[in-house]
Formats: C-alpha cells, structure tokens, sequence
C-alpha cells in the first residue's frame, strides 16, 4: 500500500493499518525508522503526518497512538462518555415517550372528531324525518356540471336515496353557516377552487316545505343567488359523504 492509497482509506481503517504496523514494531524491537516495509510503503512521518489531521500521535515508549485534543474540539473522560450516553439513551426513551403520547392524544381526536361529525350527520338525518310526509316538488336549479357529476358519484354509493340526501344536504348548510361572514368565505372559495364554469340544470324532487325554508334562507344571504347556495350545499354534503365512505 503506498501514500495515496493510504489517504484514501477511512479513518477507522488507517488506525487499523497503522496499529497492526505498530504492534509488529514493537514485537520484534523495531523503530519507527523501519516503519516502512514491503505490505505498506509508507513511512512513519507520513502515516503520522495523516493520523494527526484527525487527533492521533504515537507514545513512541509505548509504541501506541494517543488521542490529542485538535482545535474547537474537547475530549471528555470515560465517566463523562458514559454519563453522556445515559443522557442520550434518557432524551430517546423520553422522545419515543412523548411520540406515543402525541400518537395517543391524535387518535383521541381523530376519534373524537368522528364521534362529533356522526352526531351531526344523525341529527340531519333527524330533521329530514320531519319531511317524510310532507308533500314534494321539483326544484330546477342551474348549478355548475362539475358539482352535479360530483354528487351524482357520491350518490352511487350512499345507502340512502336522492330525496334523502338532497334534502339532508340542504338542511346541513343551514345548520352549519349561522354565521354569514363564514358563508360568504368558503362560498368564494368554491367559487375559485371546486366550481367549473360549465352550468346545466339540476333537479330535485325534494319536500316542498323544505324548498320554502331554503329559498327564504337563501333570500337573506342576497349576495349569492339560490343555485350558488345550492350548489355549495350539495358539494360540502357530497365531500361528507365521500369522508363517510
């Protein structure tokens, strides 16, 4: 092995070479002049010149490295390492600790969140009862084709038929936005984001007592015409459906 080699090796292997080299040295009451043999055609100055950029200097009594302290750097006793590791193994033990408890806290409100939304659901479901029997009407809507094609894909999949889930859709928008600023928020947000410009005509064969309390809701909110509300109403129920499944 020459010089180059050598530098090319890492730390732990040149540590390896160089105390092997040591050993024979010192077995058969060589100096550091006979460092250099046939195996490793470098001499003393250079290995030592490559083991002292990482904190390795020979005890030429001893014929054993020793550790030096380099710049910026401190060494620490064996105590101290020990302590050390202790300290470390304390700090994982105390992260993988807080990750479960963080892991435990997330399912508890993941479960709680379910729990919240299911009641809600059920409570829709609730009211829609009160219109089993009351008479129905169609309502034409012009509502944006990428929300109708959206609902209508929800809809295959849900246990419940379309006047259960138009009418469950309308009452959840009224419930859900007592607050007009929140409405007039995420109504320009599905205006931007989840409504395409292409419009048809949509319609629902729903209650009729349910289609006057949604035009006289959707009367006091004046910024926004019946289809838009209409439209949002059917979208957010379709996303909760969609979750649901």
């Amino acid at each position: 092995m020459n010089l180059n080699q050598f530098k090319l090796l890492p730390k732990e292997k040149k540590l390896e070479v160089v105390e092997k080299r040591l050993e024979e040295l010192k077995i058969h009451d060589l100096k550091t002049s006979q460092f250099k043999n046939d195996e490793l055609d470098i001499t003393w100055s250079q290995a030592s010149v490559e083991l002292k950029k990482f904190g390795y200097v020979l005890d030429q009594t001893a014929y054993k490295l020793n550790r030096i302290v380099l710049d910026n750097e401190e060494i620490i006793t064996k105590k101290e390492y020990k302590e050390f590791q202790n300290y470390c193994e304390e700090k994982k033990q105390l992260i993988e600790k807080n990750k479960k408890l963080s892991e435990q806290v997330e399912a508890y409100k993941n479960k709680f969140s379910v729990n919240v939304e299911q009641q809600k659901a059920e409570e829709v479901m609730a009211q829609v009862k009160n219109y089993i029997n009351d008479d129905t009407k169609t309502f034409y809507l012009k509502i944006p084709a990428s929300v109708v094609q959206y609902w209508k894909n929800v809809l295959k999949i849900s246990l419940y038929d379309k006047q259960v889930l138009c009418e469950a859709a309308l009452i959840n928008y009224m419930n859900k936005y007592t607050d007009e600023k929140d409405m007039y928020i995420d109504i320009i947000e599905h205006l931007k984001k989840d409504f395409g410009k292409e419009m048809v005509t949509y319609s629902m064969i729903i209650s009729k007592q349910l289609i006057d309390e949604w035009k006289e809701f959707c009367k006091k909110m004046n910024i926004f015409s019946t289809s838009q509300l209409t439209s949002c109403a059917l979208f957010e129920y379709a996303n909760i459906l969609e979750s649901e499944g």
